[in-house]
């Protein structure tokens, strides 16, 4: 596999509910997706690899909108995604439930959904059984959580609503990994 250039969590393209859910900063779904598309393929090459973590559309809206971004796009699937062979069909190099990487020398899993709930909006947490368990020394990177902040605990929230509504470089988590763990650059 090729080296990985970003993460890119929880766009909801077609999600009008989620302006207001999370307060984009968006008048309309129009508005967002396309500002979504140009965040996304201003910094995304299209022999870049981005690995996705989920919720990537809303009720079956796609409109060709993957079509529209650069890169080999893997997805990590999320409880808003379709089924794995249906996100394949729509274009993902390779669909997911999880996966296992190293970052920086640090062992960290990749997952849509962060340990524990989110208190505001997961009561109560119809996901427990698909969140991962932590095990000592990983750190997780996720999405799922619609965090306006990326670092949290010994995780990393790679969502577009932590990271300016773009995707989160390679670098930027992996200096976050360092961080987390006491490593020096």
């Amino acid at each position: 596999m090729r080296q990985i250039a970003a993460f890119y969590a929880d766009p909801h393209f077609g999600h009008s509910n989620i302006l207001k859910y999370c307060v984009r900063p968006f008048g309309t779904v129009d508005e967002m997706n396309g500002e979504l598309i140009d965040r996304y393929n201003n910094v995304i090459e299209d022999d870049d690899t981005v690995l996705w973590l989920g919720d990537c559309f809303f009720h079956g809206t796609y409109d060709g909108i993957l079509e529209e971004l650069n890169g080999t796009k893997i997805l990590i699937i999320g409880n808003h995604d379709r089924s794995m062979a249906a996100m394949a069909k729509l274009g993902f190099a390779l669909v997911l439930q999880e996966a296992v990487i190293d970052i920086g020398g640090v062992t960290c899993r990749v997952n849509h959904y962060p340990y524990k709930p989110e208190p505001t909006f997961e009561k109560p947490d119809k996901f427990a059984h698909l969140r991962p368990r932590q095990q000592p020394g990983e750190i997780l990177i996720h999405g799922h959580s619609h965090r306006k902040t990326p670092v949290h605990d010994n995780q990393i929230d790679v969502g577009v609503d932590a990271w300016d509504y773009g995707p989160a470089m390679y670098y930027d988590v992996e200096n976050f990994v360092k961080q987390i763990k006491g490593v020096k650059s």
